[in-house]
């Protein structure tokens, strides 16, 4: 019963707000791949948010999120990971995690969220191509998008100008003007 005493400590003090005695818990729970490691990495990843370490709170979310055992810990897991890796300027990492979270959870109620960061690292990549596909899937736009998905047309368009492909960009431009 040792890992699921280390446990039952590791979220006492994590709920206590004590997140450096909880992560030394939680972390010796790394090794484990079943309900309780993957509880542990969960929260071992949000002490370490509450101590301003990203990089390692990354890396506990994406365990999390290979634990086959609690899907909406998976799921939520995968997509905090995702935007972790983006904030860490880890764009290729977070596009990727980011299509598989679509992919794996096209009806989750955090779908959008998750296209909504995709269209914003397409967008600071000026990668105007593939953030208006992903945005023009995205029904019932909230006004981030609707912002975004706006900019990124338009400047979809001032390339299509650049190329003179003049119907193309006139396209491209209306749309940003409707938005």
């Amino acid at each position: 019963a040792r890992k699921e005493d280390l446990y039952q400590l590791g979220y006492t003090q994590y709920q206590l707000g004590k997140n450096d005695d909880a992560i030394k818990n939680f972390v010796e729970l790394n090794s484990l791949t079943d309900s309780i490691g993957q509880n542990a990495m969960y929260h071992l990843a949000d002490a370490y948010l509450k101590t301003n370490d990203k990089a390692k709170a990354n890396a506990a979310f994406e365990a999390a999120a290979r634990i086959d055992y609690d899907k909406t810990i998976q799921e939520i897991s995968l997509l905090n990971s995702a935007k972790l890796s983006y904030e860490l300027g880890l764009n290729s990492a977070a596009i990727s995690k980011l299509q598989s979270y679509i992919t794996k959870y096209p009806t989750s109620p955090r779908i959008n969220e998750a296209r909504g960061v995709l269209g914003s690292i397409f967008e600071t990549s000026r990668n105007y191509k593939d953030a208006i596909e992903l945005l023009e899937n995205i029904p019932n736009k909230d006004a981030q998008l609707q912002r975004t998905y706006q900019r990124v047309t338009f400047y979809r368009g001032l390339e299509m100008y650049q190329d003179r492909r003049n119907t193309d960009a006139l396209a491209l431009l209306n749309k940003s003007l409707q938005n």
